[in-house]
């Protein structure tokens, strides 16, 4: 956090923070944010401890995230939309000490079932709360560069969610000196993916850690396309991530916006050539990059610049090159790297490699293994379950994966986990959950079900409602099947 302070002097009055007409300088940001960690300080939520921040983008999250650090713990992201269960389980699993929340209904509703002793802080007046309270710097030791940060719930297999524990330097090596995107004060970075999502990562430490400014777009107004791309153009938006979904579906309506962008971000699932090469045919970003990486390896570890790459003989687009700070693996089964061409595991290395799974030492063990690439001590990679290979050139292509996890809309997805929710139901007796590409760029999930002892179907979409995710990069219930079949009557 001490290069926020520092960036707070050397630009105490410029705005860097914009929201819905609300501005707030680094100077502002910063006393406010100090105030907040002297609260969390005072109340047991110092190093070492998990505050859980229930609340979408915008001021209030920022100062819980900046505050939580300052204070030497560890922030957890919850999106308040999240059905309650899974809120419940994350803010158990977690164990907070104290939770933020910038949803009062949200509050109501979570804290009596919560079943901990966490202290609950309503964000709408924390500042009240805290006026009081010093603005300088909390004197707290400096956080190691192996301690998290913060953690991030994503899919499970078991139909729970896991969570993965991402530390301070992996966030370094994502924003600052990463070898695909010069990011300076003077850029402004779109923020508008969900705060419970690793794209945010990017977006808000991509600013923060480089002086730039945060241009904070809110759900409902990326959904409204027009007003998108309004408040980017008017607030002189240079750099966007967007997931592959959200960029297909908006591509022709936001082409002076891209015109005027240094970097434009494509991932979260594979490229569609077409598009790509519409936009860099009829309104190209001074860069138009591929994002590859799984939440584990800290949002990207590898990306791949397409403006003069992707022709019309191209069908299929590259991941690219490890960034800075990061080592890619392509492996056999025997963990030896395949020659040029063979398709392998990718397994990722280096300073972007999460500590493991919260709570989950076996799965830990599992998936974050020893790098025996490496001569730095106690080194570890992690085994994506993404399969590629090494193309002549230096890229790499992805080819697809090892297991049952999908993408939909920038989000990744263990149909196991929708299995396993939707088996709970004694009106289902066996039960399969596909991902079904009918028309392209329009990816769904299908459940295939057969009928248990007790056969009702008002049951089945709730249950499919209990697994939903309320902002999978574009809009809609990502994780409940778009189609329930009775697999009786689909034959």
């Amino acid at each position: 956090m001490s290069s926020l302070s520092s960036r707070s002097s050397a630009h105490r009055k410029r705005w860097r923070y914009e929201y819905e007409g609300e501005s707030l300088t680094y100077a502002a940001l910063n006393a406010k944010a100090n105030q907040l960690a002297h609260w969390l300080l005072d109340h047991g939520a110092g190093r070492g401890q998990c505050v859980a921040i229930v609340a979408p983008r915008g001021i209030p999250m920022l100062l819980g995230q900046l505050a939580t650090l300052k204070a030497g713990g560890t922030y957890v992201p919850i999106d308040p939309a999240f059905p309650q269960e899974r809120r419940l389980f994350m803010l158990q699993d977690c164990r907070a000490k104290v939770v933020l929340s910038g949803d009062a209904a949200v509050e109501a509703e979570d804290a009596p079932e919560a079943g901990q002793d966490a202290q609950w802080l309503d964000l709408g007046h924390a500042l009240e709360a805290v006026a009081s309270l010093p603005t300088d710097n909390p004197a707290v030791p400096k956080a190691e560069c192996a301690e998290a940060a913060y953690v991030m719930y994503t899919s499970g297999s078991t139909g729970q969610p896991k969570g993965v524990m991402v530390p301070h330097r992996a966030i370094s090596r994502l924003v600052v000196a990463n070898g695909f995107a010069e990011l300076t004060a003077d850029d402004v970075i779109v923020h508008c993916s969900n705060t419970a999502f690793d794209a945010s990562t990017l977006e808000v430490w991509g600013a923060l850690l480089n002086g730039g400014r945060m241009l904070v777009v809110s759900h409902d107004q990326v959904l409204d396309t027009a007003q998108f791309g309004r408040i980017m153009q008017e607030g002189g938006a240079t750099v966007l991530y967007l997931s592959a979904g959200l960029f297909n579906q908006v591509a022709d309506r936001l082409a002076e916006v891209f015109a005027q962008l240094r970097y434009l971000i494509v991932g979260g699932d594979v490229l569609d050539a077409s598009v790509i090469r519409q936009v860099l045919r009829e309104s190209p970003p001074q860069n138009l990059l591929n994002g590859y990486g799984p939440t584990e390896t800290t949002t990207f570890a590898a990306t791949c610049r397409l403006n003069d790459l992707v022709d019309e003989t191209v069908t299929q687009v590259p991941i690219g090159r490890p960034i800075g700070n990061t080592q890619i693996y392509i492996l056999d089964g025997q963990g030896q790297p395949v020659p040029i061409g063979v398709t392998g595991e990718i397994h990722i290395g280096g300073d972007g490699v999460a500590l493991g799974y919260l709570n989950r030492p076996e799965l830990t063990a599992e998936r974050f293994i020893p790098d025996p690439f490496s001569d730095a001590p106690d080194a570890r990679m992690y085994r994506t379950g993404d399969l590629g290979y090494w193309r002549a050139d230096g890229l790499i292509e992805f080819v697809g994966r090892n297991d049952f996890q999908v993408k939909v809309r920038g989000f990744r997805i263990e149909l196991g986990e929708i299995e396993a929710r939707l088996g709970e139901l004694p009106e289902v007796k066996e039960v399969v959950v596909l991902a079904r590409e009918d028309q392209p760029g329009d990816k769904r999930l299908v459940a295939y079900w057969t009928r248990g002892r007790r056969y009702g179907k008002s049951a089945l979409p709730a249950a499919g409602a209990a697994a939903r995710a309320p902002e999978g990069g574009a809009a809609g219930s990502t994780w409940c099947p778009a189609h329930l079949c009775d697999w009786k009557r689909c034959r």
